[in-house]
């Protein structure tokens, strides 16, 4: 399928765990205002280790992992409360808004790229809304590597990096 032929008005926002993902929401929400036939889904991948591990390490973090998901599908599930209602407070219907949660064993992070373009192929979202990591003093702007490799490899809908 080319671009010409994607006119899919379903939105993807890639979100983790940190406090600005209310304001990306947000920002998402006031751009896409007043916009027939849009519909917003905040999406998190869960990769809870920034390393690899061997499986013998994999068994001795096990409990610890079980926990570190656990916490973040509950602070994710208070950020999807926030987003809902700062998009309901913007006027969106609660039906033009979805979440979803996913997370693997597997425990790397090179995970998290190739997820999102999986959702993103699987919903045949029209847009993909990521937070770039940061910005240094002198406003720099920086991408953070899932950002990084997640616009590189894209197809097919409109990237917005806020």
């Amino acid at each position: 399928m080319s671009g010409n032929e994607w006119k899919s008005r379903k939105v993807l926002v890639a979100v983790d765990h940190t406090p600005k993902a209310v304001q990306l929401a947000r920002y998402v929400g006031e751009m896409l205002r007043g916009l027939e036939g849009v519909q917003i889904h905040f999406y998190r991948y869960c990769a809870p280790f920034a390393e690899n591990l061997t499986q013998k390490e994999k068994e001795k973090m096990k409990e610890i992992e079980r926990r570190v998901v656990e916490r973040d599908k509950e602070e994710m599930d208070h950020f999807f409360d926030e987003a809902r209602k700062a998009l309901d407070d913007l006027g969106y219907e609660k039906k033009a808004l979805g979440t979803r949660f996913d997370y693997d064993k597997s425990a790397s992070t090179k995970k998290v790229s190739p997820a999102i373009l999986k959702e993103v192929r699987k919903g045949k979202y029209g847009t993909l809304v990521l937070g770039r990591k940061g910005s240094t003093q002198a406003r720099e702007f920086r991408l953070g590597s899932v950002v990084l490799r997640t616009v590189t490899e894209v197809e097919n809908c409109a990237v917005w990096v806020v």
